[in-house]
């Protein structure tokens, strides 16, 4: 019998330990999504990460995140930088610690933290991460899709104590590539008839103020 108490206070206490070593957690039911822009091939664009707060009842403080993206390393998007240019607005009013974003290769790591303090997120309500900028390849695949996929493991959101808020829903967006739009065949003829037209006026005044300026030397 005393030695099934001695076990039980010694499971007890393993538990107690582990629980206080445990990081801390805080509540809250979050989503980061990317937006879902159009571009044409060749051409540039961007995007935003914003975070939304489900709970439609308690708001949430924050005074950090972290968040990673990448794409294909054949799909022709090259990341050119972020901002706090969000639509709706950026989570902390302006960047606090820039650079915002940290290009590697074919993907954009994200962070921002306050110096003290946090951000409350009213409930049900949506803010701003980041601002996406980005260019196309001109080879880029017109109609396929480009995949904005949330990198695992590179997304952390925090408290004012430094508690990472969970859980945490991830949502990626999707890029359409769009074909450069080709004037039509008349309106390139069209064009042309006018530039020959032009050309040809500019001749005719160009030779009268020739003939006049002769006629006033003689």
């Amino acid at each position: 019998m005393f030695l099934i108490r001695r076990s039980l206070r010694l499971a007890f206490g393993c538990a107690l330990v582990l629980g206080l070593m445990a990081p801390s957690v805080t509540r809250a039911g979050l989503t980061i999504a990317a937006t879902n822009p159009t571009t044409d091939a060749g051409g540039s664009g961007w995007f935003d990460i914003l975070l939304t707060n489900n709970d439609s009842t308690n708001s949430v403080d924050i005074s950090s995140f972290n968040t990673a993206l990448e794409v294909a390393s054949n799909s022709g998007l090259t990341f050119t930088g972020a901002d706090g240019s969000t639509s709706p607005g950026y989570i902390f009013g302006s960047v606090q610690n820039g650079p915002l974003g940290t290009i590697t290769g074919y993907s954009i790591t994200l962070a921002d933290f306050l110096g003290s303090g946090a951000q409350t997120v009213g409930a049900g309500a949506t803010v701003g991460l980041a601002h996406v900028l980005y260019s196309l390849a001109s080879s880029t695949p017109v109609g396929t899709p480009i995949a904005l996929t949330f990198m695992a493991g590179g997304t952390q959101i925090y408290d004012a104590s430094l508690n990472e808020i969970l859980p945490l829903t991830l949502q990626g967006g999707t890029i359409t590539v769009t074909a450069s739009a080709v004037p039509e065949p008349g309106t390139l003829a069209m064009a042309g008839l006018l530039g020959v037209g032009g050309g040809l006026v500019a001749l005719r005044r160009a030779k009268a103020k020739a003939v006049a300026m002769m006629a006033t030397i003689g």
